[in-house]
């Protein structure tokens, strides 16, 4: 009897991860036939991708990478897998991010128990399920965001450093600072687990008091400033700031207002909310994030609270202790407090929502007896959220695509798009440069005939601070005539959105009539045979001399 019922726990654990694993790829199905319209897509994550593959094609931009200072790295995972299944397919790269990270996930727990299996046992396998179960993650599926991306490059580097700290070889701690590397550089504000990686290094190697150790983290950070740092070099020969437009009222570039550019609407409003943001974002959801007034799922919260109450068990108890899991511990709550103190937004916080959950299954294989004091309580509360995750990831994406398991009509109506790739435009109009008009309009630009042109920034919206300054928009200037020459007016062509959730439309003529700038024909289509979402390619004429006076 007894081992029927291993067997049959066994199998029951089986089918919950395979059920649990399901889930991402389901949830990509859902969203396929819509392409992804998330305002970030469309603005620069598709663009830098773009960007990152064709260099040429910023030669006449202003920055490393044009409009947008950011370093294309891992947008070009995405673009990459554009361009092999189209726009649509193309996003299932956030689906196979996913699955890695898994893996990884499974990776650490095994190098802290090697004689465990995690589908051996159902409260293992739940435990393990409920870490990856995150509504914040599954917001990116089916989309060209670089999170899930960065989420994976994160635990990657974890794993390899927590393998250096077992088994005590270079080599991983090398592949965790280029990981971590490649994170920072596609993601500047992941920069918070770089910093607790190198504190927790640098614990370990004064602790240890070994030469060895001083000289491997050493060798670490040498590592990671050299893959970053020729980044932030040519961001202050172009600009002052190496780490523009932020920190600007330290650096005083004279491309933007001297003034800190920062997130303020999100995270603690004092330090003792920021050192405490896992409890008190319980309480105030819309500073995590753009959507959480809406929906929140609460796991930060519950890996804060739940993880932290372990983790402190864990510390008092010498019994159970050991070197590695306590050099985790370190790592995941340094990692969090810089975090909260830094941000308090949740979407950079993703491999901190997958970590969570690992601390916890970890503190509970850790625990003995003890843990089923508080293993009921807490699996009925993740049973719970884990249904209203799925159920939330079924309705509502990054892009508030419908759910077409609620709308299976839609499939009949979207499937002949699948592989429309590109926008439809009939048009002789020889066009001279691109304008970024308003705000949404880049990936616009990318799927269309004009993806050879140059790029000139006039956006009112997202970039007014850097369009209204003259050094910026001459620097613009400067470039384009050398592209340009000496024409009498300027033949230009720009896409904005008439309907649908970017609707940039009205501000794009404003601008360009502001300006005195000519509109000489407009056509209507839509975009990716994507009906709910219309655009409108407006041709034009700048005159010679007011395009003279731009920077003026």
């Amino acid at each position: 009897m007894r081992l029927f019922l291993r067997k049959l726990e066994k199998v029951l654990a089986i089918a919950l991860l395979i059920f649990a694993l399901l889930v991402p790829l389901l949830l990509f199905i859902n969203r396929v036939l819509e392409p992804d319209v998330s305002c970030d897509s469309l603005n620069y994550h598709f663009y830098l991708g773009f960007k990152g593959w064709n260099s040429e094609s910023s030669k006449y931009e202003f920055f490393p990478t044009g409009i947008h200072n950011f370093s294309p790295i891992l947008e070009m995972v995405g673009f990459g897998f554009y361009k092999i299944f189209g726009y649509r397919i193309g996003s299932i790269f956030s689906v196979l991010a996913i699955y890695l990270s898994i893996f990884v996930l499974y990776k650490i727990f095994k190098l802290i128990f090697p004689e465990k299996r995690i589908w051996g046992n159902i409260f293992n396998t739940f435990l393990f399920s409920s870490s990856f179960l995150s509504f914040e993650l599954f917001l990116g599926i089916g989309s060209y965001f670089n999170d899930v991306l960065v989420a994976l490059l994160t635990v990657s580097s974890v794993y390899f450093v927590l393998k250096h700290f077992k088994k005590d070889k270079l080599s991983d701690l090398l592949l965790a600072s280029v990981m971590i590397s490649i994170s920072v550089l596609g993601k500047q504000t992941n920069l918070y687990i770089a910093l607790a990686m190198g504190i927790v290094l640098i614990i370990d190697a004064i602790g240890s008091k070994s030469k060895i150790k001083i000289r491997n983290a050493i060798l670490a950070g040498v590592l990671i400033l050299s893959l970053t740092g020729w980044w932030y070099l040519r961001n202050w020969q172009e600009t002052a700031n190496p780490v523009f437009p932020f920190y600007n009222s330290i650096f005083k570039s004279e491309y933007f207002p001297p003034e800190n550019f920062h997130e303020a609407q999100f995270g603690g409003v004092n330090l003792w909310q920021r050192i405490m943001w896992g409890y008190y974002s319980i309480f105030n959801p819309e500073r995590l994030g753009q959507v959480h007034d809406l929906f929140h799922d609460f796991k930060i919260n519950f890996y804060f609270i739940f993880g932290g109450f372990l983790s402190l068990i864990y510390i008092i108890n010498r019994k159970i202790k050991d070197k590695l899991t306590t050099r985790l511990l370190l790592l995941y709550w340094t990692s969090f407090l810089i975090w909260s103190l830094q941000f308090g937004y949740l979407r950079y916080a993703l491999a901190l929502e997958f970590l969570g959950g690992l601390i916890v299954l970890i503190m509970f294989n850790k625990l003995g007896s003890f843990k089923y004091f508080l293993f009921i309580p807490a699996c009925l509360w993740l049973l719970l959220q884990n249904k209203r995750v799925i159920n939330l990831s079924l309705a509502y994406d990054i892009s508030f695509r419908p759910g077409y398991f609620y709308n299976p009509r839609s499939y009949a109506k979207n499937l002949p798009n699948l592989f429309v790739n590109s926008l439809n435009i009939e048009n002789e109009i020889k066009a001279d440069i691109y304008l970024n008009c308003s705000v949404t309009g880049m990936t616009y630009y990318v799927v269309s005939p004009f993806n050879t042109l140059p790029v000139l920034n006039i956006d009112q919206t997202a970039y007014k601070d850097m369009t209204d300054n003259k050094k910026y928009m001459g620097k613009q200037k400067e470039r384009l005539i050398s592209y340009i020459g000496d024409k009498s007016e300027i033949k230009f062509v720009t896409i904005a959105a008439k309907t649908g959730l970017n609707t940039e439309y009205s501000s794009c003529v404003l601008n360009l009539r502001n300006r005195g700038w000519n509109i000489d024909k407009e056509e209507n289509i839509i975009f990716l045979g994507h009906e709910d979402q219309k655009l409108s390619v407006v041709w034009g004429t700048i005159p010679r001399e007011l395009f003279d006076k731009i920077g003026e």
